[in-house]
């Protein structure tokens, strides 16, 4: 019986290490994560070999722990800090060979299909509902997390990110991010949810130095009633 609680607390907490590390490294593609982990292994085992100078077996396999521990070191100060953004500030092309540092306040645009579903649907009839929705996005990235928040100008609504996924196309090589969100609405209206989900697909692009956030996103609001909505989001930089 001990044998078996040993065996089931191991498996439990083997599985909950794995889901930790699959999200810690969400933000990198494998390609990339395995570009920098070759990177950052080879720095570490060149510093083991400086500080070791190994002569013999026993001093080789001391400078290759060394390395790895020293490795795994500069993987968590970089990236959990902002040397990572430094780092990327000195080499602008990390932008494009990794991924983009997407930190900052951006200006959100959403133009939503509300006007077109108001033509066809009663409990719509005879209103006019504004389309384009303004407002703020705070994106917070380092290598092991990301989350976006958005916060409507008009404070009608916000968003915060429940999962974000950076991608990047095979065939263009351009990065982009899938992401779910949670919506509260706090000034509903009477066609309105206090509380939906949506989800968002948009590219990334970066040109001439300025970076802009484009795609679609779609909501379940209010969806038995057919009042969900999609259109399109573009997202620019202010800081």
């Amino acid at each position: 019986m001990l044998r078996i609680k040993v065996r089931l607390y191991h498996e439990q907490n083997s599985n909950k290490i794995d889901c930790a590390v699959l999200h810690m490294y969400q933000i990198l593609e494998r390609s990339v994560l395995l570009r920098l982990v070759v990177s950052i292994g080879a720095m570490g085992l060149a510093i083991a070999w400086c500080i070791v100078q190994p002569s013999d077996l026993g001093g080789w396999l001391r400078a290759l722990s060394f390395g790895v521990g020293i490795s795994l070191a500069l993987t968590l100060l970089i990236g959990f800090s902002p040397i990572w953004r430094w780092i990327w500030r000195a080499v602008p092309s990390l932008n494009h060979w990794i991924f983009p540092d997407l930190n900052g306040e951006w200006d959100a645009t959403m133009d939503s299909n509300i006007a077109e579903i108001a033509k066809h649907h009663p409990a719509l009839k005879g209103t006019n509902p504004e389309s384009k929705i303004q407002g703020k996005i705070t994106i917070k990235q380092n290598w092991f997390f990301i989350a976006m928040t958005f916060r409507g100008d008009n404070g009608y609504s916000n968003s915060d990110t429940i999962v974000v996924k950076p991608t990047r196309t095979p065939e263009s090589g351009r990065f982009g991010l899938a992401y779910v969100y949670c919506n509260h609405t706090p000034k509903q209206l009477t066609t309105d949810e206090q509380m939906h989900y949506g989800a968002g697909i948009v590219e990334v692009h970066q040109n001439d130095g300025k970076t802009e956030i484009e795609g679609n996103f779609w909501t379940n609001r209010k969806w038995p009633e057919g009042l969900n909505t999609a259109g399109i989001v573009k997202i620019v930089r202010t800081s």
